[in-house]
């Protein structure tokens, strides 16, 4: 049997097109990949490494890196186990009095947006922070 390039190269043409597509996250094209999927809730701002403790573990997130450009936000660097990227940002908003304060959280893939990911992060610090809130011993998180 003799090699026919003009049937091994759309042959390969198919094959490349279609394992690269499939690779690809689950993305919604309608979707602003600018946007942030966010929420706000009660905390105490000294809670914050807890908190997100338990909503990156909750997205099966692991932190990649942390930093701290302005006073009062904290900007997270994560990636999933398919080795997605994601920024998580943290901002406290206003003293609500007696230490506990109104916090942002925000969230969003990059470059791809991961919806349930990033919804599940969001929640997930928020529903902790506010177990946190006001008490001197943490409740074993759930």
């Amino acid at each position: 049997m003799h090699f026919r390039p003009w049937i091994a190269v759309p042959l390969l043409a198919m094959l490349c097109i279609g394992g690269c597509a499939t690779s690809l996250p689950n993305t919604q094209p309608d979707q602003d990949p600018n946007a942030w999927t966010s929420g706000e809730g009660l905390g105490d701002w000294n809670d914050l490494g807890a908190a997100l403790a338990i909503g990156l573990g909750r997205a099966y997130l692991t932190s990649e890196s942390s930093q701290t450009s302005t006073p009062g936000v904290v900007e997270v660097h994560a990636v999933d186990l398919l080795d997605r990227r994601f920024v998580i940002r943290i901002e406290r908003l206003a003293d609500s009095g007696g230490g506990t304060e109104r916090v942002a959280v925000r969230a969003r893939g990059e470059p791809f947006r991961v919806p349930e990911t990033e919804r599940r992060v969001v929640d997930g610090t928020l529903r902790r922070f506010g177990e946190l809130s006001g008490v001197d011993v943490a409740p074993i998180g759930r």
